[in-house]
């Protein structure tokens, strides 16, 4: 048995063409039926990133062509030339490794990202719905998801902000811990500002309050995430009663005054109070950052805090990656087993036929036994069988783990005339 993937991802294809051959979770069950008469098992991942289609045979030449015609037929709508370069390929253990390094987030854009377990997770309950997985996808995807879930448990890889919007809640938590009391003022209701509410939203933020200068974006924003609306006019009194102000304007001036924070602060007492500048040009006025109790950073220290932990999640990369080489240690283990396991069973039951047949010849000579020599000369007759198997059974196993599993069951089979379950002559 064996098991590949073709792929394009964004290591080797740009976005305009990755969004081109992606599939839409809602396309995903049809696309896999209208495929599934190219190979036996069968599974779609599809990402932002990345578009990967894993297959499973028993003739890996058969694999390879059931992989290209699904390719094609998930490419037959682009324009000639628009596919700049081939898919890449893995088979059997790389393949593996590969779906067990996304699945980990080893191979994300952002090092660490938990969102693409959930995706692979997805991809292979998809493929179950639709027929399409057998033994070999089942092993191969639940031991990808088991390799996720141990570097996610094991190593510290995704537990660090890596983007400007994450790198703030975790300023947030450091100064206030438990964020679950706090209320927050977002400035601004844009890409970034939207991002910044994502993960500010998911930190279990009081609340939520968007102020803007279209109402109507500010409106749409707070609804999305449960929020409240401040008016532009309103500003002033919704930074007294924030904890932590996230600023993200297209402003060409200091939307956030000195004086403004100043007059906010009167009302909280000597509560701290989190700025968070994430515009060009800056919108808060930087003297606001020598106020008592105010703790101020601009989009160049948000930079300093995901760089600091990039570099910590590439010391924690290395502990992922020895997790995923175990793994897929395994995976391999039992991809071979799928070849010597077979060759085993068929070469004890030709021997155990033999045995039957030479035993009934036998004490067919020999009418007078008694049952008690009857009994001694089948013991005995097994005993030789068990004998004679035990060591290349042995040896058969011991390979299993190696690349010389599969010539040394096809050797047996050849010299015994083996015919295994599930073969075919």
């Amino acid at each position: 048995m064996h098991v590949a993937l073709l792929g394009s991802s964004h290591h080797t294809a740009p976005v305009r063409l990755r969004e081109r051959i992606a599939v839409a979770a809602a396309d995903l069950p049809l696309l896999l039926r209208d495929l599934r008469a190219a190979l036996p098992e069968f599974a779609i991942l599809s990402t932002c990133n990345r578009t990967e289609l894993y297959g499973a045979a028993e003739s890996l030449a058969a694999l390879d062509a059931g992989l290209a015609e699904a390719w094609a037929a998930l490419l037959s709508h682009l324009h000639a030339g628009e596919q700049a370069t081939g898919p890449y390929r893995c088979t059997d253990v790389d393949a593996a490794r590969h779906l067990m390094r996304v699945a980990a987030g080893l191979d994300a854009a952002a090092l660490g990202e938990t969102q693409v377990l959930g995706q692979v997770r997805a991809a292979y309950g998809a493929a179950q719905a639709a027929g399409t997985t057998g033994k070999a996808l089942h092993a191969l995807f639940s031991r990808a998801l088991a390799a996720g879930k141990r570097v996610h448990r094991e190593t510290a890889l995704a537990q660090t902000a890596v983007s400007h919007a994450s790198a703030a809640v975790e300023l947030a938590r450091k100064i206030f811990g438990d964020l679950s009391t706090r209320h927050a003022l977002l400035v601004g209701a844009g890409d970034t500002a939207a991002l910044a509410a994502t993960h500010l939203h998911a930190a279990g933020l009081a609340s939520l309050t968007v102020c803007s200068r279209t109402r109507a974006r500010a409106e749409a924003l707070a609804t999305r995430f449960q929020g409240h609306v401040a008016a532009a006019d309103d500003l002033g009194a919704a930074v007294g009663r924030a904890n932590i102000i996230v600023s993200a304007t297209s402003a060409k001036g200091y939307v956030l005054t000195e004086p403004a924070i100043r007059a906010g602060r009167a009302s909280r007492g000597g509560e701290p109070l989190l700025l968070v500048d994430m515009a060009v040009p800056r919108d808060i006025e930087p003297a606001a950052g020598d106020l008592p109790g105010v703790f101020l950073y601009n989009i160049d220290d948000l930079r300093q805090v995901v760089a600091a932990n990039l570099k910590a999640r590439a010391r924690e990369a290395q502990r992922a990656e020895r997790v995923v080489v175990q793994e897929a240690a395994g995976f391999g283990e039992w991809l071979m087993s799928l070849d010597v396991v077979p060759a085993i069973r068929a070469l004890r039951d030709k021997v155990e036929a033999i045995r039957q047949q030479e035993l009934r010849e036998t004490l067919a000579r020999l009418p007078g036994l008694q049952p008690r020599e009857r009994q001694a000369i089948e013991a005995m007759s097994a005993a030789i069988a068990g004998k004679i198997l035990n060591e290349p059974t042995l040896r058969l196993k011991e390979l299993a783990a190696g690349p010389g599993a599969r010539d040394a069951a096809a050797v047996l089979c050849e010299l015994f005339r083996l015919q295994p379950e599930g073969q075919s002559g």
